[in-house]
């Protein structure tokens, strides 16, 4: 058996801003057109898989896999925890830069009205500013807003989950079968919703809470597994093996090699766990050498400032080559190029700000679980 102790590692786990550089990468090539034209079979069916809806979906597992061991790590050190804290940095940390493009948004829209071009609705700026995008009529969607549903999904999970996680906590079971049956609801209304034609043509039901939020409940599930109040020891073991990373590629691949007669919810289901058991894997192998070079300079960079890049990038790409107004937004690979500009701006000038008071509600550092090839095993207790 492993050696078992409590240490408190660096702030920054290993790995995770690749992932996310991985994942706004995806999303802009998608928004910008190159990944729909691509003509080679086998990009072609590469980019079945890695797109912008896998770009959003590592984002969302690994939101729910963080924010879940942040808070295991909170009650573990104190024996409770801080909503108020929680919210309180959640708040400095999305929503200034969220507001500050909202805004711009809507300064254009004025302009856009003063000179004839009406080209957002109140309602639509309304979904936005309510973080309810994800709610939205079709017929009031704006294609440069249109990423703003993701962040309405993270928002809402936000609300949510620290008040479960803090009813639930005393035994790691029931936050287990919680995220178990929140899964079950969301494929429960995938199925059902099939039959709602009038309101599915009136909404995109896929963006609703149920059933969007799945992603993240998984991620909440595999830190649970993980670094849970009673987590066992034989998890870490099994999800940072060779093995459950191979079989993890395997499952986010899955859609290239599984029958087409298979249901599109097996095929995202397969995706998310896969995805989920790389995430473990990374936070389970901070001494790997793979690991340790995964953040490699510009890479690190980019999924340092990869909040910034998605937000940006939605409104200056447009999300895709549609164009409604004489000047906004700019061509696709304009706007790709503006957004690689103006998301280190916002980074160092603007969101860096509220950064360094976010941090006066955080802990010092924050545990991490490693499970070595030398067999060494530092697990929360």
């Amino acid at each position: 058996m492993g050696l078992t102790i409590e240490k408190h590692c660096m702030k920054k786990i290993l790995g995770f801003d690749a992932l996310r550089a991985l994942s706004v990468v995806l999303v802009i090539l998608s928004h910008v057109g190159i990944i729909g034209s691509v003509s080679s079979p086998i990009l072609k069916a590469f980019f079945t898989v890695f797109n912008a809806n896998t770009g959003v979906t590592i984002f969302f597992v690994l939101s729910g896999f963080l924010i879940t061991s942040l808070l295991i790590s909170e009650y573990k050190s104190t024996g409770s925890i801080s909503i108020k804290n929680f919210f309180i940095r959640r708040a400095l940390r999305i929503l200034p830069l969220y507001y500050l493009v909202v805004a711009m948004t809507m300064l254009i829209y004025l302009v856009g009205e003063f000179r004839n071009f009406p080209y957002v609705r109140f309602q639509t700026i309304l979904h936005a500013l309510t973080y309810t995008y994800n709610f939205i009529p079709s017929a009031l969607e704006k294609n440069f807003l249109s990423h703003l549903w993701s962040l309405a999904v993270e928002e809402q999970f936000y609300l949510l989950w620290p008040f479960v996680f803090f009813l639930l906590i005393g035994k790691t079971y029931r936050l287990v079968l919680f995220c178990i049956a929140f899964v079950a609801c969301c494929f429960a209304f995938y199925f059902v919703s099939v039959n709602w034609g009038e309101l599915q043509g009136t909404f995109s039901l896929d963006r609703w809470f149920i059933p969007a939020a799945y992603p993240i409940i998984v991620g909440c599930l595999f830190a649970l597994l993980i670094n849970g109040v009673n987590a066992r020891e034989r998890y870490a073991k099994v999800l940072s093996s060779p093995l459950a990373l191979a079989c993890s590629f395997i499952l986010v691949c899955s859609p290239l090699f599984l029958p087409q007669t298979v249901s599109f919810v097996v095929h995202k289901l397969a995706i998310v766990l896969g995805i989920a058991g790389i995430i473990s894997w990374i936070f389970l192998n901070q001494s790997s050498l793979l690991v340790k070079h995964m953040d490699w300079g510009p890479i690190g960079y980019i999924g340092t400032i990869s909040y910034g890049l998605y937000v940006w990038q939605g409104v200056l790409t447009g999300n895709g080559s549609y164009r409604e107004i004489w000047f906004f937004p700019p061509p696709p690979l304009l706007g790709a190029l503006l957004t690689f500009l103006v998301a280190p701006l916002s980074y160092h000038y603007f969101e860096r700000w509220f950064l360094v008071r976010k941090s006066r509600y955080s802990k010092d550092s924050v545990p991490v679980t490693v499970h070595s090839a030398a067999n060494e095993h530092l697990q929360l207790r």
